[in-house]
């Protein structure tokens, strides 16, 4: 039965809109010492400006492979009711695969990154959104592999997981990461 798989493709697009979106993002500033201009500093705590130019420059080089794994969910949707079941949830899981992997690359990129003083709350909300939909889409790529279907709760899960850290990416002020068009 397909049925819990075409719910879920609504619930992929919005996930992939995590890591990219409309491009954007500002540029690190350069700082001028009293001799004269100099490279980029390095600063010990990063602005918030500076923080968010650097998690949507993340957002921004994530966006290609997020739009392949779009084009990778509309074609595996249009192609749900020709394939025989097992193949159809061998390539789901396939892609969920594919869709765990973009979301860790962009997770560990984040985590990476230092906050400004006073945000680190903020950005460890952030990132435990992420770590929260990547937990759930490993169980959906594993309930896949297993050639079971997944069901319309762990969906819903997932798609909750994965507006809560747009909705705290967009309330910080990121400009690319967390918006959903």
């Amino acid at each position: 039965m397909k049925v819990a798989w075409r719910l879920t493709v609504p619930a992929v697009l919005v996930a992939v809109v995590l890591v990219a979106c409309a491009n954007g993002g500002e540029e690190a500033e350069t700082t001028e010492a009293s001799g004269g201009t100099t490279e980029a500093q390095t600063v010990d705590a990063a602005t918030k400006a500076e923080y968010i130019a650097q998690g949507d420059a993340i957002c921004a080089d994530l966006q290609t492979d997020a739009a392949d794994l779009r084009r990778q969910a509309q074609e595996l949707q249009a192609q749900s009711e020709e394939l025989p079941e097992a193949e159809f949830l061998e390539r789901a899981a396939s892609f969920w695969g594919d869709q765990v992997r973009l979301t860790k690359s962009f997770r560990d990129q984040l985590a990476q990154l230092d906050p400004p003083p006073g945000d680190e709350e903020h950005a460890g909300q952030l990132v435990e959104s992420i770590d929260d939909g990547l937990a759930i889409a490993r169980e959906i790529e594993a309930t896949l592999e297993g050639g079971n279907d997944i069901a319309a709760s762990t969906v819903e899960e997932y798609g909750e997981a994965v507006d809560r850290g747009n909705t705290l990416a967009q309330a910080y002020g990121f400009e690319v990461c967390g918006r959903t068009g």
